[in-house]
């Protein structure tokens, strides 16, 4: 039985991929090689500040550890649990650009401003980007090539614009 959640990819959008991968294939592995970056981008981030609770003291390191389990758990109930949850509806692929670019942006910000001096918000800001690594890749599943692709550029963008106005991120 599929899920609801995942969208089938139109004819037309197969053909394309496919054409693309035909066409133009150092294009298309580079594209790959982005979305892979976006990927670890987001976990990269995610494993050194799970890294640093635990060099803090051991029971922040257990709780990092839970804060950033917790939202791939969720996220996968609904993803394969529950039914009746509608597909996105389709969207410009630069809405999907300027949104990743942005909320990556203000997510580092909390996390390098906020997760410095207080537990608690090293801890939101892990869940926070739990969160948005989980949604991240149920939405690759049902959204086109394209959309991802330029999700996977928007995150990048945000978080090479955050090391541009102030630095590398303190993991």
């Amino acid at each position: 039985m599929r899920n609801a959640m995942v969208r089938s990819p139109t004819d037309e959008e197969l053909r394309e991929e496919r054409r693309s991968r035909q066409t133009r294939p150092l294009a298309h592995a580079f594209n790959r090689i982005i979305i892979s970056l976006a990927n670890a981008v987001l976990a990269g981030t995610l494993l050194s500040q799970t890294i640093k609770a635990f060099a803090m003291n051991g029971e922040l390191g257990i709780r990092s550890l839970a804060t950033a389990a917790l939202p791939p758990i969720i996220v996968a109930y609904f993803a394969f649990f529950s039914r009746g949850v509608k597909p996105a509806q389709r969207s410009s692929e630069i809405s999907y650009f300027l949104v990743f670019a942005g909320w990556i942006m203000l997510l580092l910000m909390f996390i390098n401003f906020e997760g410095v001096t207080y537990n608690l918000g090293m801890l939101l800001g892990q869940f926070a980007l739990s969160t948005t690594l989980s949604i991240w890749i149920l939405l690759a599943r049902s959204l086109s090539f394209r959309a991802v692709l330029s999700s996977s550029y928007g995150i990048l963008a945000g978080f090479l614009l955050y090391i541009l106005l102030f630095g590398i991120p303190a993991y």
